[in-house]
């Protein structure tokens, strides 16, 4: 299903149906990426994390949670689009049942429910941290002691994390922290001195003897990453920025949003992104390389949120 279904925004399927999405993305295609759909694929894999302990499903679960599933809700939180896709207008979706509302608008909020099950867990020996967020988190360790974790960060729009452990007693146990696949330059310490042995699309462990106080910091690799796929007639391309999937949105000043762009800058796969102000309504918004005005970009959840045709958006963009 990841390998060939899951498109960009981290859903997918046309009609509830698998259809070899991932290849077709760039096609339109008839009711896809419902939301029904994205809560079971986050559902699934929040059962295969729990089985298996394979970070990658928490990969999953974060890169759907940040686009296709938030995507979907309207920005007062009180509904969920019954289909999303990767351009257009965003549209929620005929009622069904005589009820005022359909499947997803009960599902969407699901999705959202199932976050701080994932965000910190605990193994038989310590504490996971899966997915990264401003908050407080209390756990019990195994030797029966309460441990409190407090994140402080502006994930996933910065890289840094600051992680404050907070103990009744001094203890030894190993911190698991998620190191996403994407961030292939990952700094990790512990009080101010390097970790070593960070690898992506692992867990990075640190077992120590852990005091009241130490203090971890995570550096993510932010750099905006190229994307490219292509269909019978064009080659497309698109951009990701951490688990954050980017899309063209008329909102930024692109009177069309769907006309083919110059080849993008950028060495190896990754691409120069500037941050610029964002209009009210958008998260945060990009502009690529340091032309002017170059092609301006914004997260995938705020694109198209004015739910009509003034946020006309894309992310496969033609050349």
């Amino acid at each position: 299903i990841r390998d060939m279904e899951i498109n960009i925004a981290g859903s997918g399927s046309s009609e509830e149906c698998w259809y070899h999405g991932q290849a077709r993305q760039t096609q339109p295609v008839k009711n896809t990426m419902e939301t029904c759909v994205t809560t079971s694929w986050m559902q699934l894999c929040h059962h295969l994390l729990l089985l298996t302990g394979n970070p990658r499903f928490a990969d999953e679960i974060e890169k759907t949670a940040y686009n296709s599933l938030v995507g979907a809700m309207t920005p007062d939180g009180a509904s969920f689009a019954k289909y999303s896709s990767l351009e257009g207008v965003r549209r929620l979706g005929e009622a069904q049942c005589g009820m005022g509302l359909n499947c997803c608008t009960a599902n969407g909020p699901r999705g959202m429910m199932l976050l701080p099950q994932v965000a910190l867990m605990m193994d038989g020996e310590g504490p996971v941290v899966n997915l990264y967020s401003e908050g407080k988190w209390k756990l019990t360790l195994a030797s029966g002691d309460a441990i409190r974790l407090e994140q402080a960060t502006g994930y996933p729009f910065t890289g840094e994390i600051g992680i404050t452990v907070a103990l009744e007693r001094v203890q030894t146990f190993p911190l698991r922290l998620r190191i996403p696949a994407w961030s292939t330059e990952t700094v990790l310490k512990v009080n101010g001195k390097p970790v070593k042995g960070v690898e992506p699309g692992s867990y990075a462990v640190i077992e120590r003897r852990w005091r009241s106080g130490d203090r971890v910091q995570l550096q993510l690799d932010m750099r905006g990453r190229l994307q490219k796929a292509s269909d019978a007639k064009e080659q497309y391309v698109a951009v990701t920025r951490g688990p954050l999937a980017l899309a063209r949105d008329a909102r930024l000043g692109q009177s069309n949003v769907d006309e083919p762009i110059p080849a993008l800058p950028g060495d190896n796969g990754y691409v120069p992104l500037r941050s610029v102000a964002a209009p009210d309504g958008i998260l945060t918004a990009f502009r690529i390389g340091s032309s002017d005005p170059g092609v301006l970009l914004c997260d995938y959840a705020s694109a198209g949120n004015s739910w009509d045709g003034r946020s006309r958006f894309r992310v496969w963009m033609p050349l």
